[in-house]
């Protein structure tokens, strides 16, 4: 059973959220509706084996995602001007292949019927027309998961942002990443004991994967190009982005090391992102 955030963390992550985007209160009013866009992976990271990607269980669970952040953050005071997943996994590393199915429930087939390929999984035809475009999304999605904004760090502008201004017909968009594994208990149990190891340290072949058990929602930080030799988990990263200049005006991400062992970690995850948003 995962833990529920109490209220006081809830209230403690606010204000550091605040605290690193003191202007986006006043901004926010100003902004008229955004687009929001998306990009949602589930893949079972098998030790040893290639993983796989579960291409329509990711864009179902993506426009899912996408219409309760639309509904939930519209009775908070934000409006959106469209909603779309614009591709599924385009934040992993394209240097190695997936075997692609459609849902988790042909896990059990013949995995030689099922294509190799590598990232992105799927691309919406609509919003990555040229390769151009396909660029600067992948840039952008790339930038968003990865951002990181402290004290120390001030954060950097994502120069792919206003050569989609035109693409999404606003100046401004909320961007949601999320990428999920999903694997038997018994590989999450074994890499949650393991999770201590130094990352040069092999299980069944490979590193173990557990690397990203977050001790706080603070210390929350997701490497560009995701090999999933390194991660495992369910990871969220969401941004608010000025598109005229890249500015980004909102950033928040969490992480569960569990994984998309259920919906739950998914909801409990949005709900949180959901009540941060200020």
């Amino acid at each position: 059973m995962l833990s529920q955030t109490r209220p006081g963390e809830i209230k403690h992550q606010i204000k550091k959220l605040k605290e690193l985007f003191p202007a986006f209160e006043n901004r926010k009013n100003a902004m008229g509706p955004l687009a929001l866009v998306g990009d949602f992976v589930v893949v079972e990271d098998v030790p040893g084996e290639i993983d796989k990607v579960y291409r329509e269980d990711s864009k179902v669970l993506g426009r899912s995602l996408l219409d309760t952040l639309a509904l939930a953050l519209g009775n908070k005071g934000y409006s959106f001007s469209s909603r779309t997943l614009v591709s599924v996994g385009d934040v992993v590393n394209d240097k190695k292949q997936c075997r692609v199915l459609e849902h988790w429930e042909q896990r059990e087939e013949d995995t030689p019927q099922f294509p190799l390929q590598s990232s992105p999984f799927y691309r919406d035809s609509v919003l990555c027309t040229s390769d151009s475009t396909r660029a600067a999304w992948h840039g952008l999605l790339s930038d968003v998961w990865s951002f990181r904004k402290t004290k120390k760090e001030p954060g950097h502008s994502l120069e792919s942002a206003p050569s989609l201004r035109t693409a999404i017909g606003t100046d401004y968009a909320l961007v949601v990443v999320v990428v999920a594994t999903k694997a038997t208990l018994g590989k999450a149990l074994a890499g949650d004991a393991l999770s201590g190891l130094p990352l040069g340290k092999t299980l069944f072949g490979k590193k173990s994967a557990m690397k990203l058990s977050f001790d706080s929602w603070e210390k929350v930080r997701f490497p560009p190009s995701v090999d999933f030799d390194a991660y495992s988990g369910l990871g969220m990263k969401l941004a608010v982005i000025d598109f005229r200049n890249g500015e980004v005006l909102w950033s928040d991400g969490d992480h569960n090391r569990w994984g998309l062992l259920g919906v739950e970690a998914l909801h409990t995850l949005t709900r949180d992102m959901i009540k941060r948003m200020i």
